[in-house]
């Protein structure tokens, strides 16, 4: 049999055709991606070199950097990186102008710098941008000395080699086998929308599988999780090269908002009518199965509608009215996580409409009408984040220790150490998690490799078709080793270590010596940061993770505790800082211990990890359920209109702050069936008394829609009362005792 079909004149496939066919099935798209860094990376050397500039190997790390799966990935963090070196050079050209001759003033102010330049990775958009306009910065500041003329052509030497770098990545990109975001993006949309509707599906109670709740949830928690970052991920990236999305940019914005919110309400504040089973739904709420199947065909509708399909279906309001005469029917509390939950049902069939009518604007499904940008529902505050600070604190005095090796140890190139001690603190700022010890060896053991090809195989290259072959196979068989997203930092580390070390110029020279000396020097930054590791908190995991969680309880305490009645309405300044720490801590802070979890060492039991993030998940619900107390807790002013339950909530709230003090400090001493029981206890006692005190006088006052404000307050007590509950319950399945430092 021929191996390619015999070429005819009928239409058949010919030669050529296969052998393309053929091509296309050899070259995967890691393969692509990888001769594109390759190729990219030859070229700028090319230029770079024939240009006769002094360090080529800047234009190298630009291409190293920036090549990702997508022309917009590439682009955003090409950009970024160039807007980055802009502000590290403004920044070093004036601090060498300020203190030309006083190097500890110099070091000081440097060291703050890069402080700042670390806290705001952690709080910027960009991380990338102020991750570069940090680093660059100590590189050009400690090679130029404190010589102004020295640091003038460093610094136009980063800029023009890193403009190299880029354009000459950009245009490879993009004429050779150009990768856009486009598709990718379509892709994440379908995926989030499908996301959202099953997660939906699942809280109604309209899928019955045979796995089981837990099951679903994790499952559900993992999607949620990957879908979303993926989502926003290439969301970035398509506005950067995807005309589409960039002419809708204030719409997709919008979009993103909605569909975290409404995340956040499925996924931490589902309890609502859909899944009331203490009452009759059907009754309470009239034409409950019509509103809950209206959702789901609107989900469905905006599923199809990013598959680029009409779905012929028309988002209206929804009547969303409990029905009086049952409402009465029910028990006090009844009626209060009745009404808490038709506020959340409410607040998702409105973010529900508003998600359908942009989708449809953006499809050119709908005409397009200017739409308000609307404040998230629970926005996080401004204010100081302690991680954050810790992560500065931890580069500040890596870099501090790094600059008095410099000076009191005289190593050729000395100044290399506060450049390393800065580009790695700061890699590292962001992920504490990461012992310093395994990313030593590791970039060790890639020196030995490098050293290799720079002592064996480089003085065997006499012109640049060799060098140009053997940096096209380097960087070809890095960029396919570490191919995956997840390896990106380490293709990065390898590709930056392997131009550093073999130092390619006009005037190259071999010594083993300088190989020794890149080993010393980036021995001395690892152990600089290692010593920087302990500042200002004791690293590990289960330390981080355990500390985390006090912090947590903590806020949780002090918010609950400024409930008091009497308290003043209207804090001072200081207090409205101390506020807003408090609340940021409390909804950022389950995510953050979320990180720790998979670096956790659970030696006793294998399942220490799952219960882990179980409990983080309970500790997102009870935030939201904390802050939303406090929202209708703000609403009444006047503690004289509950004078007949004012001691008895004052002795609720004095109970749920007992317990989160004892979470706090030792989370393994709370019993869950005694803390259902004086719950179960307490609301039984409330319960006879609401309806005395509702029925005063000073509670019918205009103004005030009957008893509903008071039903609020109730079912928001009771809201962080059952999420304290699961939290205790999460907590006593995890064995604290390798949470102990003394023993971890």
């Amino acid at each position: 049999m021929a191996v390619f079909p015999r070429l005819d004149d009928t239409g058949g496939v010919t030669r050529d055709t296969h052998l393309k066919r053929t091509a296309k099935m050899l070259l995967s798209q890691t393969s692509k991606e990888s001769i594109k860094t390759a190729l990219a990376m030859v070229i700028a050397y090319g230029i770079a070199l024939s240009l006769n500039w002094q360090r080529p190997y800047w234009a190298g790390f630009a291409v190293a950097f920036i090549s990702l799966d997508t022309l917009g990935q590439s682009l955003n963090k090409g950009l970024m990186r160039l807007l980055g070196t802009l502000l590290a050079i403004i920044f070093s050209l004036a601090l060498i102008g300020i203190f030309p001759q006083d190097r500890w003033l110099f070091m000081v102010t440097l060291v703050g710098y890069m402080g700042l330049c670390t806290y705001m990775m952690g709080e910027s958009r960009y991380p990338y941008f102020w991750f570069i306009g940090g680093f660059v910065a100590v590189i050009i500041a400690s090679d130029a000395g404190m010589n102004s003329v020295n640091a003038f052509e460093t610094a136009m030497m980063r800029i023009e080699e890193t403009g190299l770098g880029l354009l000459v990545y950009i245009l490879v990109a993009l004429f050779l086998w150009p990768h856009f975001s486009a598709r990718k993006f379509d892709k994440s949309c379908r995926e989030i929308t499908a996301t959202i509707h099953s997660l939906y599906r699942f809280r109604a109670g309209m899928d019955t599988e045979d796995r089981s709740v837990s099951e679903e949830e994790d499952l559900f928690k993992k999607q949620v999780i990957l879908r979303y970052r993926q989502f926003s991920t290439m969301l970035e990236a398509a506005r950067i090269d995807n005309l589409e999305v960039q002419e809708f940019s204030k719409h997709w914005q919008r979009v993103h908002a909605l569909i975290e919110e409404i995340l956040h309400i499925l996924e931490y504040r589902h309890d609502s009518l859909l899944q009331m089973k203490t009452v009759s739904r059907e009754k309470l709420l009239p034409d409950f199965k019509g509103v809950t199947s209206e959702l789901a065909r609107r989900f469905a509708a905006i599923e199809k509608m990013m598959a680029g399909e009409n779905s012929r279906h028309q988002a209206v309001t929804l009547p969303l009215e409990l029905d009086q005469q049952e409402l009465a029917k029910l028990s006090h509390f009844q009626r209060a996580a009745a009404i808490v939950s038709l506020d959340r049902l409410q607040r998702l069939e409105s973010l529900s409409r508003d998600l359908f009518t942009l989708v449809a604007e953006i499809k050119g499904f709908a005409p397009i009408h200017k739409q308000k940008p609307k404040a998230p529902f629970i926005p996080i505050p401004f204010s100081l984040d302690v991680d954050n600070l810790a992560a500065a604190l931890r580069v500040m005095a890596g870099l501090f220790i790094g600059y008095l090796a410099w000076i009191y140890l005289d190593i050729p190139g000395g100044q290399a150490i506060v450049a390393f001690s800065g580009a790695l603190g700061m890699a590292l700022a962001t992920q504490p998690y990461i012992k310093i010890l395994p990313v030593y060896l590791l970039i060790v053991t890639c020196c030995f490799a490098v050293a290799l090809i720079y002592i064996f195989l480089m003085p065997l290259l006499s012109s640049f078709l060799g060098l140009g072959i053997l940096l096209f196979l380097v960087t070809f068989s890095v960029a396919s080793i570490f191919s995956k997203p997840e390896t990106a930092p380490l293709r990065s580390i390898v590709l930056a270590l392997f131009v550093v070390i073999t130092g390619i110029s006009n005037h190259q020279q071999y010594s083993f010596l300088h190989v020794a000396n890149t080993v010393l020097i980036l021995t001395l930054a690892s152990t600089a940061l290692a010593i920087a590791a302990y500042i200002p908190f004791q690293p590990g995991a289960e330390q981080g993770f355990r500390r985390q969680l006090k912090r947590y309880f903590t806020s949780c305490d002090y918010l609950m505790a400024e409930m008091e009645w009497g308290k003043a309405q209207q804090p001072c300044f200081f207090k409205q800082l101390l506020h807003n720490f408090h609340v940021r801590q409390l909804l950022l802070l389950p995510g953050k211990m979320e990180i720790w979890i998979p670096h956790l060492q659970s030696p006793v039991d294998t399942d220490q990890n799952d219960a882990a993030g179980k409990l983080t998940n309970t500790l997102q619900a009870l935030s939201y359920r904390i802050v939303e107390l406090e929202m209708v807790r703000r609403e009444l002013q006047s503690g004289n209109m509950l004078q007949g339950l004012k001691q008895q909530i004052a002795e609720w709230r004095l109970e749920i702050q007992k317990t989160l003090q004892q979470m706090g400090h030792a989370p393994d001493t709370v019993s869950f069936s005694s803390f259902s029981s004086s719950q179960k206890t307490i609301i039984a006692r409330l319960d006879k008394n609401v309806e005395k005190a509702i029925d005063t006088p000073e509670n019918q006052r205009p103004g005030i829609q009957g008893a509903e404000l008071y039903y609020r307050l109730l079912g928001g007590y009771r809201g962080v009362a059952m999420a304290l509950g699961a939290c205790a319950k999460n907590a006593a399945a995890i064995n604290w005792i390798v949470f102990d430092p003394d023993q971890s």
